[in-house]
């Protein structure tokens, strides 16, 4: 019998390939789908602080979504990697100068001093590889985002900041094996609906 590493990874693995195998139309329809329904959510329907992502290794892409939500008002934020493997956050914006991080992925030039917690956040999108409707999320493993918000574990949810998975509809999955550190999701939208998960 695999036990919850294990099945953890194959997951991973599984999810990565299907991913991989979209093409570059599959990719931006789901991108603009995603992002009509990611517009209408009551948690956004007033300018708010929002951490979106930069999409990496065939993770959705939210060029559509940034686009709606920076029209709409929002501000928006992007991770910044901490050398003690958690995430503080920069306000972004089309033209802000950005650098790569140690893997290579664009972040905004900011001075320390102009950094953000992830407490401060109002909504934060994070990309996942797999997911249930019980706010479980796998991520690429990292644990970058289990570690940044674990102050949401325990808590009453949802509360800011609101914690929104993304991905495609192929990556729900009908139960993640879940760990003590794993931090549950508020809601998940996807390309073809928005799941929101039984406050606890």
């Amino acid at each position: 019998m695999q036990n919850s590493t294990d099945l953890r990874e194959a997951l991973r693995q599984a999810m990565r390939q299907r991913r991989t195998a979209l093409d570059s139309g599959d990719r931006m329809r789901a991108s603009a789908a995603l992002a009509d329904l990611l517009i209408g959510m009551p948690e956004l329907s007033t300018p708010r602080l929002v951490a979106v992502y930069w999409a990496v290794r065939s993770e959705l892409p939210l060029m559509h979504a940034v686009s709606a939500l920076l029209r709409a008002g929002h501000e928006l934020c992007l991770p910044l990697i901490q050398p003690d493997q958690t995430l503080h956050f920069a306000r972004w914006q089309p033209g802000v100068p950005m650098r790569p991080n140690r893997f290579g992925i664009p972040e905004p030039a900011v001075s320390v001093t102009d950094e953000l917690l992830p407490e401060q956040l109002d909504v934060a999108l994070l990309p996942l590889l797999a997911f249930d409707d019980r706010g479980g999320r796998l991520g690429s493993g990292g644990g970058y985002y289990d570690r940044s918000f674990a102050c949401m574990r325990g808590r009453p949810r949802p509360q800011s900041p609101f914690l929104l998975g993304v991905a495609y509809a192929f990556q729900q999955v009908a139960r993640l094996p879940v760990e003590a550190w794993d931090v549950p999701l508020d809601a998940i939208v996807t390309d073809s609906r928005l799941i929101r998960v039984l406050s606890t």
